[in-house]
């Protein structure tokens, strides 16, 4: 039987919140840090949920630390997430945190990771200390994920330079978190850049996942093209004394608009906590359900996220129950085939109906 694969669920380390808490960081986005979390409370809800395999990873800016100690820290949570990987082979893969922006830094521990840890694939944020997804400084690292055909995930922060996004920073109204619009348009900003920088026609092999549906991506997909070459042609035709008629130019853009749906049709987005039905209509809109992924954002989310986005997930009209099984185990195991497997029983429902399994 296919197992269920949750591609985004968190992870922190022991050594990592001890150092957060020196740094006085207790809030990623606005939303408390899980100081309480253990693998076995992760086991736990996912047993619940009839969740076989979880995919940790790590959501954390590594600007608290000095740089000089950043690459240390990396070291140590991709080391804790191979002592899960290794208690629970069948339950935990993880992917490897990089010390960015520090770029020959995180070459070595990305070779590392995967060739002597055994990492399922490299997490990213949108953002490193301003650093953008897309960014050609980031090729060395792209480099070596597309030689191996990697695994990319891409978890939202804010945009804040150098500086630790500390409290509500980078949300310019006080009253709303940063993680509840800045997360989906530091998102957008990154599969952006990656459409429109090319990096997904230079590193083709890489296998990238993005989170939460997208962000706004699906609103916006029809923007996120190219000007350049339509610039040039159209400044052309002028030097020439050419007047470009509408319908040329419409050709043009409607050109440049095909090839950015073409390669925002390569990613992979997991549903985590963006399972309403006008967020996937939109978003199945722009991609096949053979591109999504199940995600919970277990224990950001809590045990409310997990409950919300599965029964999203079942009561959405626009699958049927292949497609659904496809999200929830197909297609996250094409990315992760160790964990594919056969001749088991099926698993639970994926909704608890208990009374109190919820928190």
């Amino acid at each position: 039987m296919d197992p269920v694969i949750d591609v985004h669920h968190h992870m922190f380390a022991p050594h990592l919140m001890a150092a957060l808490a020196a740094a006085g960081v207790d809030r990623l986005g606005g939303e408390l840090v899980p100081a309480s979390w253990s693998p076995e409370a992760s086991l736990e809800v996912m047993d619940r949920y009839g969740i076989d395999v979880a995919i940790l990873s790590t959501p954390v800016p590594l600007q608290f630390a000095e740089p000089a100690q950043r690459a240390a820290i990396a070291r140590g949570v991709n080391d804790f997430g191979a002592d899960c990987a290794h208690r629970w082979p069948q339950r935990f893969g993880f992917l490897a945190t990089l010390p960015l922006p520090d770029v020959r830094a995180s070459v070595a521990e990305l070779c590392r990771a995967l060739d002597v840890l055994g990492a399922d694939g490299v997490a990213f944020l949108t953002n490193h200390a301003g650093l953008y997804q897309g960014d050609s400084r980031l090729d060395p690292v792209y480099a070596e994920l597309d030689r191996r055909g990697a695994v990319s995930f891409i978890h939202p922060t804010v945009p804040s330079g150098e500086a630790m996004p500390i409290g509500n920073a980078g949300s310019p109204l006080a009253a709303l978190q940063p993680s509840l619009l800045e997360f989906p348009f530091d998102t957008t900003r990154a599969v952006a850049n990656l459409v429109v920088s090319g990096a997904l026609e230079r590193f083709p092999r890489i296998r990238h996942i993005v989170t939460h549906c997208g962000g706004c991506v699906p609103s916006v997909a029809n923007r996120l093209i190219d000007r350049r070459p339509l610039v040039a042609t159209y400044t052309a035709m002028l030097q020439r004394g050419e007047a470009p008629s509408p319908e040329r130019i419409e050709t043009l853009m409607a050109e440049a608009q095909d090839e950015a749906s073409r390669r925002l049709g390569t990613l992979h987005y997991d549903v985590a906590l963006s399972s309403d039905r006008h967020v996937l209509a939109a978003l199945t809109g722009m991609v096949p359900p053979s591109q999504l992924l199940l995600g919970t954002d277990f224990p950001m989310g809590q045990e409310i996220g997990v409950h919300v986005t599965l029964g999203g997930l079942e009561r959405f009209e626009g699958f049927d129950a292949a497609q659904r099984h496809a999200i929830r185990s197909t297609n996250p195991t094409r990315l992760f085939p160790r964990f594919a497997r056969t001749g088991e029983t099926p698993p639970p429902a994926l909704v608890a109906t208990t009374p109190g399994s919820v928190s």
